[in-house]
């Protein structure tokens, strides 16, 4: 059985209500992973730049750049918001000495929704 990036939002939501800082961490990954496939069409439509080649990091930084040098304001925008939420997936999946609040949960959450409306208008 297939899903969409919205099932993946849904799952990152029903997470938030839980006060458990595992669940917050996961609900932070989950958003932040509906954001990246919701985003993926766009990357695909998205011309390839010479810059990607410099780009340092791995899969995830690569796509992120692509639409944080683009031309288009609005793809740009895209990009700096899913750049936060990357960092903050890092922490949330990375960095477990770290504390995750569910204030941080809610945030990521309403973040990806913006990204995920953004991507759907281009």
């Amino acid at each position: 059985m297939a899903i969409e990036y919205k099932d993946i939002l849904d799952s990152a939501n029903r997470m938030l209500s839980s006060p458990s800082e595992v669940d917050q961490r996961n609900s932070i990954s989950r958003a932040y992973y509906a954001a990246y496939h919701a985003c993926h069409p766009v990357y695909d439509k998205l011309p390839m730049l010479a810059i990607e080649k410099t780009v340092k990091g791995g899969v995830h930084v690569k796509f992120i750049s692509r639409f944080k040098h683009s031309v288009d304001i609005k793809v740009r925008q895209v990009g700096y918001i899913l750049a936060a939420l990357h960092q903050k997936r890092c922490v949330a999946d990375y960095e477990i000495h770290m504390d995750v609040e569910q204030s941080d949960a809610q945030l990521i959450y309403l973040q990806s929704q913006k990204a995920i409306d953004l991507a759907e208008k281009l």
